[in-house]
């Protein structure tokens, strides 16, 4: 289960507390969060393969992170 909370300020906020003004629950099943993920994944090596001047440290850093066993 997914829990995804508003907060009135961002964090880290000078307060001890911050007041949450929404929240937000959704079920996800183990299959929709790897499809997300690897809809976000793809989504970041497109936006580095399409800049004018590919950087190759961040590229290669980005598909060993995408192939790796997590």
């Amino acid at each position: 289960m997914l829990f995804v909370s508003a907060a009135a300020n961002t964090f880290p906020y000078v307060k001890k507390r911050i007041e949450v003004v929404g929240e937000k629950h959704m079920e996800l099943k183990p299959i929709d969060v790897a499809i997300d993920e690897m809809k976000e994944k793809s989504t970041e090596l497109a936006k580095l393969c399409s800049n004018q001047e590919v950087n190759m440290i961040t590229l290669q850093l980005k598909l060993q992170g995408c192939v790796s066993v997590q």
